[in-house]
């Protein structure tokens, strides 16, 4: 994971950026997405619909900003 190989992991992400083919999807994704940040101080999140990916097989791309301590 990217996240590792920079030092740092989820719990140090600030912002997190979601990206969803179809929004009726969002509540599930919603229930993973809790599985993995602290309900009591999750990082800073968009979630939005943008339709078709160009691999069909995809349905959620992520991007997280997240503190790096050097």
């Amino acid at each position: 994971m990217i996240l590792a190989e920079t030092n740092t992991s989820l719990d140090k992400a600030l912002k997190v950026n979601v990206y969803l083919r179809d929004i009726t999807d969002f509540q599930s994704f919603n229930e993973v997405y809790a599985e993995y940040f602290d309900a009591d101080a999750p990082p800073a999140r968009t979630t939005v619909e943008v339709g078709p990916f160009a691999e069909e097989e995809i349905v959620v791309e992520i991007g997280i900003i997240a503190y790096i301590h050097n």
